[in-house]
C-alpha cells in the first residue's frame, strides 16, 4: 500500500491522497541442508532438511510455504519418488525436513529436489545432486554359542552367526564379549562376510581366562556385529552365556600310611598335583587355593587346612598334628576348595590313610619318692601311664614292666602287674617282695608300651631306702667250758633278726699260739617270717695238744649286707686241758719170757676218755711209758713207746741178767704231755725164765753162760 500527501506547507492545508496498493514479488531461494551424500542402508530412514530464505535478502527464512514437494531421483533417471508438502514438515522458521522411509525402495544413488512457491514469491525448485545414496546394511541373525563341556574358562568356546549383505559388499563381522552387563564390551575377533544369502560364520577358540569367569548372581553376554564399507551396521542382542570356572583332576603324590609323632615337631608331608583337565591336562601352576580335611577321631574330618599350590602345581601340607587328632589311624584328604578359577574337587581315590602316634607318660604314685621300707615289707608300687594330651586322661590296656635295681646293680621284676578298671582305668599296680633284698636306695624303672605310642623308659633313681635291720645276739658260749683238747666244743650264740635275712654265723678262735684269729667254720640261718631266738652254732673237733691252755672265740655275723657285718664280742674260751685217759692191758697176766734168746710183748690199748666223737677213741701217738720190776722190791728205769695208729702202745721185753728170774711185776701209764698221765689199773705179772746149762771150765779165764 502507498499514499502521497501535502505536508508543512504555509499555503496548503496538511492533506493525504486516497490509498493505493501495489503487489511486490521476490525471488526465493534455499538449500538442502540434509543429507549430503551419505548412505543409507534400504529400510532405514533417511532425514531430509532443507531451508527456504529470500533470495535478494539471505536472512529472511521463508515459512509457511503455500506449495512445497520433495522430488527424489536416481541419478540414472531410473526411479523418481515423490514426497508431497503434507508430508514435510514446517518449522516456522523457514526450515523444513521430511524423513523418508526406505523400506523397499531402489538401492541408488539419488538427487533431491524441493520444489517450493508462496504467494508474492516467485516459485522456486532448489536441487542437490547426488544427495545420499540407499544401499543395503548387513544382516546378522540366530547368535549361537557353545562349549566343550560346560563353558570353563579353559574350554574352547565356539560362537556361530549367520551372516548376508544383499549388496555383496565385503562386511567386517565382529564378536564382542562382556564379563557382565556392567562391563565394556572387549573383541574377541572379526572375520569377513560377502555371502549375498546367508552363510555360518564360526568364531572358536580359548578365549578366556580365569579373570573372565563370571560372577555368582550374574552372566556374561556375547554379541555380533557387521559393518559394510559404507559404515552401516547390523548388531545381534546380547545374548546371555556363563563363564565357569575350570575342572581339575586330583591325584595324590605322598602321604600314605606315614607314622607322625603327635608331640615335638615332627610333621608328614602330605602332597597331591592338581591338573587342568580343561586345557589338556597342564598343571594348574601357582596360587591355586586348596584345602587338606583331617580327621581327628578316625571318623569325621573335622579339621581342615588351606593352603596354596606351587609353581609345580603340587599342594602340600607339612602336618604336625596336635591333642585334637587321637592317636592311631586318621584320615587326610585334599583338594581344591574356594578357588577363584577352578571348581572345588577333591583328589581321586578318596581319602588316605596315615597314623597319629602319642607319646606315653609314666607317672609314679607309690611308692613316695625317698620313702623308706624294711626288707621283707611287701613294697607298693603304682604307677599311672598317660600320653601328651591331658583330655586323653589315662592310657589303658598298656604293655608295662617295672624293674628295680638294687644299689649294687641287680635287677629284679615287679610281677604281676595289674591293670585297675572302672574310674581308675589306665592305673597299674604291683606289690614287691622285698625279703632277703639288699638294702640301700634302690631305683625303679617303668617300660611302657602300646600302639600308636612311642614307648618310654622311666628311671626313677634312687627312689626308695630298703633297710635292713641288723641282726642282734646274746647266750654266746661254749659248751664245755673247759676239758681236754680231744673233746668236740659246740660254740653257740642266739640271733635275732626281724627281716628274713639269711644269717652267716662264723667262728673265729684265737689259741694264743701265734696265729690270730683262726675261722673255724660257718652255719647259716633263715626263716621267712624272721629269726627270732635261733641258735647259731659250730662244733670244734680239731684241736691240737699244742692248744691246751686258755682260748677266746668270737662269731661273724652277717645278714647278706655287708655294711651290717659285726663281730661278737670276744669270749673266753674254752680252757683246754690234757685228755683224760684210760688204759687196758692186752697182754695176759703171767706171761713167760726167757732171758735167753726171747722176749715178751707187753701191750696196753689207750683211750680218750674226753673224746666222745668216737667211743672208744685209741689215739696214736701218745707216750706211753712201761715200769717191770728188778726183784720184788725195785722197778726198772722206764721203756716209753708210743702209741699206734690203732692206739696200742707195745714193748717188747727182753730181759737180761739185771732181771731176776721169777715172777716180776709190771704196769704201763701214760706219760704224755697232752694226756692226762693216766696209770693202769692194777698191776700184771711177767715170769722170767732162764735155761740151765754146764759148761767145761777149761781154759781158765774163759767165760761162760750161766
Amino acid at each position: 500500500y502507498w499514499i502521497i500527501g501535502l505536508e508543512g506547507n504555509d499555503a496548503y492545508k496538511d492533506t493525504n491522497s486516497s490509498t493505493f496498493n501495489i503487489t511486490l514479488y521476490a525471488p526465493l531461494n534455499g538449500t538442502i541442508d540434509y543429507p549430503n551424500g551419505q548412505t543409507f542402508p534400504q529400510g532405514d530412514p533417511v532425514p531430509i532438511w532443507f531451508t527456504v530464505y529470500e533470495d535478494d535478502c539471505p536472512t529472511n527464512y521463508v515459512p509457511n510455504l503455500d506449495s512445497k514437494t520433495l522430488v527424489l531421483n536416481t541419478t540414472d533417471g531410473s526411479n523418481s519418488y515423490t514426497i508431497p508438502g503434507t508430508a514435510i514438515q514446517d518449522w516456522n522458521n523457514g526450515t523444513y525436513n521430511h524423513t523418508w522411509d526406505s523400506s523397499g525402495k531402489v538401492t541408488k544413488t539419488y538427487n533431491i529436489r524441493a520444489e517450493v512457491g508462496k504467494q508474492y514469491y516467485y516459485s522456486y525448485n532448489i536441487t542437490k545432486n547426488n544427495a545420499f545414496s540407499l544401499t543395503t546394511a548387513p544382516e546378522l541373525q540366530s547368535p549361537y554359542h557353545y562349549a566343550d563341556d560346560d563353558g570353563s574358562w579353559g574350554e574352547t568356546h565356539t560362537f556361530q552367526v549367520n551372516c548376508r549383505d544383499r549388496d555383496g559388499d565385503n562386511v567386517t563381522l565382529q564378536l564382542w564379549f562382556r564379563k557382565t552387563p556392567n562391563d565394556p564390551w572387549i573383541l574377541l575377533g572379526q572375520q569377513t562376510c560377502s555371502g549375498l544369502n546367508y552363510l555360518t560364520y564360526t568364531f572358536s577358540n580359548t578365549y578366556f581366562t580365569c579373570s573372565d569367569i563370571t560372577p555368582p548372581g550374574w552372566y556374561s553376554q556375547f554379541k555380533f556385529n557387521a559393518t559394510d564399507p559404507y559404515g552401516f551396521t547390523a548388531e545381534t542382542s546380547p545374548t546371555n552365556f556363563t563363564i565357569t570356572k575350570d575342572d581339575i583332576t586330583v591325584t595324590y603324590l605322598s602321604g600314605y600310611g606315614l607314622n607322625i609323632n603327635r608331640e615335638g615337631s615332627s610333621t608328614g608331608l602330605f602332597s597331591v598335583i592338581i591338573n587342568d583337565t580343561d586345557r589338556n591336562n597342564i598343571g594348574v601352576g601357582s596360587g591355586v587355593s586348596g584345602m587338606f580335611w583331617i580327621t581327628t577321631d578316625h571318623t569325621n574330618f573335622t579339621t581342615n587346612y588351606t593352603n596354596t599350590t606351587t609353581s609345580d602345581s603340587k599342594l602340600t601340607l607339612n602336618f604336625n598334628p596336635d591333642c585334637r587328632y587321637q592317636y592311631g589311624q586318621q584320615y587326610w584328604i585334599a583338594g581344591v576348595y574356594n578357588d577363584t578359577c577352578y571348581k572345588d574337587k577333591n583328589m581321586t581315590g578318596g581319602s588316605r590313610l596315615f597314623y597319629v602316634y602319642g607319646q606315653l607318660k609314666n607317672n609314679i604314685l607309690l611308692p613316695p619318692y625317698h620313702a623308706t621300707y624294711n626288707v621283707t615289707d611287701q613294697i607298693p608300687i603304682r604307677v599311672n601311664i598317660t600320653s601328651d594330651c591331658i583330655q586323653e586322661a589315662s592310657i589303658a590296656n598298656v604293655t608295662l614292666t617295672i624293674d628295680l635295681q638294687s644299689p649294687y646293680n641287680q635287677w629284679f621284676s615287679c610281677t604281676p602287674i595289674n591293670n585297675e578298671s572302672g574310674i581308675y582305668e589306665g592305673y597299674y599296680n604291683c606289690t614287691w617282695d622285698s625279703t632277703d633284698m639288699r638294702e640301700g636306695y634302690w631305683s625303679i624303672q617303668i617300660n611302657s608300651t602300646k600302639e600308636y605310642f612311642n614307648p618310654n623308659q622311666t628311671y626313677l633313681q634312687n627312689w626308695f631306702w630298703l633297710e635292713n635291720l641288723n641282726a642282734t645276739y646274746s647266750l654266746l658260749q661254749v659248751t664245755p667250758y673247759q676239758d681236754g683238747w680231744t673233746r668236740l666244743y659246740n660254740f653257740s650264740v642266739l640271733i635275732n633278726d626281724p627281716d628274713s635275712d639269711h644269717i652267716n654265723c662264723s667262728l673265729y678262735i684265737n689259741k694264743y699260739n701265734g696265729q690270730g684269729w683262726i675261722y673255724k667254720g660257718t652255719m647259716s640261718l633263715y626263716n621267712s617270717s624272721g629269726i627270732v631266738n635261733q641258735t647259731c652254732y659250730i662244733t670244734v673237733w680239731d684241736f691240737t695238744g699244742e692248744d691246751i691252755g686258755p682260748n677266746t672265740f668270737k662269731f661273724f655275723i652277717e645278714n647278706g649286707e655287708p655294711s651290717n657285718a659285726f663281730n661278737t664280742t670276744n669270749v673266753s674260751g674254752p680252757y683246754l686241758e690234757q685228755s683224760n685217759t684210760s688204759l687196758t692191758f692186752i697182754t695176759p697176766n703171767n706171761t713167760e719170757v726167757n732171758i735167753t734168746d726171747d722176749y715178751a710183748l707187753l701191750t696196753v690199748l689207750v683211750n680218750d676218755t674226753d673224746n666222745s666223737t668216737f667211743i672208744p677213741w685209741n689215739p696214736s701217738g701218745v707216750n706211753v711209758t712201761f715200769w717191770i720190776s728188778f726183784n720184788q722190791s725195785s722197778l726198772d728205769q722206764g721203756h716209753t713207746n708210743q702209741t699206734n695208729s690203732s692206739g696200742y702202745a707195745n714193748f717188747y721185753f727182753d730181759p737180761d741178767c739185771s732181771y731176776s728170774v721169777g715172777p716180776q711185776t709190771w704196769y704201763a701209764k701214760v706219760t704224755d704231755a697232752y694226756y692226762e698221765n693216766n696209770v693202769t689199773p692194777y698191776n700184771l705179772t711177767v715170769i722170767i725164765k732162764d735155761s740151765l746149762n754146764i759148761g767145761i771150765l777149761s781154759p781158765l779165764g774163759d767165760e761162760y753162760l750161766r
